[in-house]
């Protein structure tokens, strides 16, 4: 009873550290999600549309994935490198309050998950090796449900379907070109991140069961001990009376002879 108790308890508390890294890499890194990028170019002389693929657009919950390109130059040879890193969204971008709710849960789940993580561990490997507790068990499924609703994300506006201004830079008061471009973002996938957070939710609820299953197993053993102590003492007060009942006897056996 007490191998199942510390097989489980440790079983849960390696479940939660994997937990606490799926967690903080889907709730802050920029690939929680993927659009198609394309690109609709009109020609306004001839009145006909061309539709031509970019690429993808990598977004997270709290940031976006932006492309830097640097040009190094060697003589006549010209180098181009792109970059590809995470950045905070800019000012003025439109959040909804689906996205807000989003991005509060992924703030609760990280901060529940860290904190129940090393409670755990400190507790497993103390020197009294104390297994979960069915609080562990209680807060681990609360950090599965916070995971969960940060899913939410995907039917955010920012995941909704929408034009994207190509034309950034470019003069139209000084260019002629008849050519005028428009960019469209499909709805959202999920990407990378998404997949580690649908995976992260399943690691803690199946870790708050691992843990729920030690405190029990702990509870029985504490039970199946209590119960020993009490028959042992039982035991102990008949041995105790029989030696003195024995006692007794001898004490009358020679009066009776004389």
């Amino acid at each position: 009873m007490k191998i199942k108790a510390a097989l489980t308890t440790y079983t849960a508390v390696v479940l939660a550290w994997i937990g606490v890294i799926l967690t903080l890499m889907a709730n802050f890194f920029c690939t929680f999600t993927v659009q198609d990028m394309s690109a609709n170019i009109t020609d306004e002389i001839q009145q006909n549309t061309t539709t031509i693929p970019i690429g993808f657009y990598y977004a997270g919950v709290w940031n976006y994935k932006n492309y830097n390109t640097v040009f190094t130059q060697n003589g006549d040879t010209v180098y181009v490198n792109t970059f590809a890193t995470c950045s905070l969204y800019p000012e003025g971008t439109e959040v909804d309050t689906k996205w807000k709710t989003s991005q509060a849960f992924t703030i609760i789940s990280a901060v529940i998950a860290v904190i129940t993580a090393l409670l755990m561990t400190f507790k497993a490997f103390s020197a009294s090796a104390e297994g979960c507790t069915q609080a562990f068990a209680g807060a681990l499924m609360l950090t599965s449900i916070c995971q969960g609703l940060s899913l939410i994300f995907l039917s955010s506006n920012a995941c909704a379907s929408r034009s994207v201004d190509l034309n950034a830079g470019i003069n139209t008061t000084t260019s002629n070109s008849p050519f005028r471009t428009e960019g469209t973002l499909s709805t959202c996938k999920l990407s990378s991140g998404g997949i580690m957070a649908a995976t992260a939710l399943c690691v803690w609820f199946f870790a708050a069961v691992f843990a729920a299953m030690s405190a029990t197993a702990k509870d029985g053993v504490s039970e199946k001990d209590r119960r020993g102590d009490v028959e042992s003492g039982v035991n102990n007060e008949s041995a105790e009376e029989k030696t003195m009942g024995k006692e007794e006897i001898m004490e009358k056996a020679p009066e009776t002879e004389t």
